[in-house]
């Protein structure tokens, strides 16, 4: 059954225009239909048999609000974005019924029709507008949380908010608080590990790495971020991302324009060269320690002390942003 006909479909079981739109809706808003009609009864015959705004389109609203509303007093552009939705729908239902105003879809004067409501009977549902403006609000909305659930299928919701699209990504959404976040939290190995160990772990140690070994300032930092795409691409094992040329792609292209953000350009062939070097070291120990894989070659040499001991995810979270921070300022200062 489609919006349309489950706003119908609650009308003529007896709920007003308001609370049979609204209540349409009821499982897409995480609430019973009982729920929904309560919250939406006022609102009925255009404000409690006011005959002003018509219910449908009030309910029509309300489920426009409770899904794609703001709550930030400064969200100017979640203002903006909503009232123009707002304003679209509202000009749609106008221009198919003739008015929002229930007195003039109903043909009445201010101030008359305002007794008891009336009885529903098959008569009073096929001499009015009501029907058909229930099923035209429910309609348009249903439409448009389609829509919104297509587009939202496109990006992902990232942990400061932001809308951030993994197959066209724009650098201006880079944000070293959702890298942070995430690589503490995703897990080296797919999670087939021994421990945990996170990705955000693991780039710390190869950043403390690349410092011991005298490398200079910008090549800890990219050591730091070599694996930030994975806060948006997450991570693909191996074996099988050599099956996935595009993903490959798209994953160097992404960590290329990381690089270019926060170093100012993308690793030269030696800078590779010298973050494969440690990155392939610390993998070593990971297969031998955290997945218990003997190794054929002898362990590489590190200049850290590499202890894989569980720590909170918020603690490896607030060492990655200040190492980056450390980093960043000087990387920066010796740009300038």
């Amino acid at each position: 059954m489609n919006k349309a006909d489950k706003a119908e479909s609650l009308f003529r079981t007896g709920y007003n225009c308001s609370q049979s739109v609204y209540a349409a809706f009821a499982e897409e808003l995480g609430i019973t239909v009982e729920e929904a009609a309560k919250k939406a009864s006022p609102f009925g015959a255009g404000f409690g048999k006011l005959r002003e705004v018509c219910g449908a389109v009030t309910g029509m609203v309300m489920v426009i609000g409770d899904l794609y509303g703001y709550d930030d007093p400064k969200d100017a552009a979640g203002k903006k974005q909503l009232y123009v939705l707002v304003q679209k729908l509202c000009g749609s239902f106008e221009a198919s019924e003739g008015s929002l105003i229930c007195r003039e879809l109903l043909g009445l004067e201010k101030g008359e029709d305002l007794e008891e409501p009336a009885v529903r009977t098959e008569e009073y549902y096929q001499s009015r507008p009501c029907v058909k403006a229930c099923r035209r609000a429910a309609g348009d909305s249903g439409r448009v949380c389609e829509r919104a659930k297509k587009k939202m299928s496109e990006y992902i919701t990232t942990y400061t908010g932001k809308h951030f699209k993994p197959t066209e990504p724009d650098p201006e959404l880079f944000d070293i608080a959702d890298i942070a976040h995430a690589l503490s939290l995703i897990c080296r190995g797919n999670g087939h590990v021994k421990t945990f160990w996170s990705v955000g772990e693991h780039c710390i140690c190869c950043a403390k790495e690349a410092k011991a070994r005298g490398l200079s300032d910008r090549m800890v930092l990219a050591c730091l971020l070599h694996d930030a795409s994975e806060c948006y691409m997450s991570d693909v094992p191996s074996p099988f991302k050599k099956e996935l040329p595009e993903y490959n792609e798209r994953e160097e292209r992404m960590l290329s324009m990381i690089y270019e953000k926060f170093l100012g350009s993308d690793l030269t062939p030696e800078e590779k060269m010298q973050l494969n070097a440690i990155d392939k070291a610390m993998l070593w120990y990971d297969l031998t320690f955290l997945l218990g894989e003997k190794q054929e070659s002898e362990a590489p040499e590190l200049h850290i002390d590499l202890r894989y001991e569980v720590r909170a995810f918020g603690e490896v979270e607030e060492e990655y942003r200040r190492i980056f921070e450390e980093q960043l300022i000087t990387v920066q200062n010796k740009r300038i």
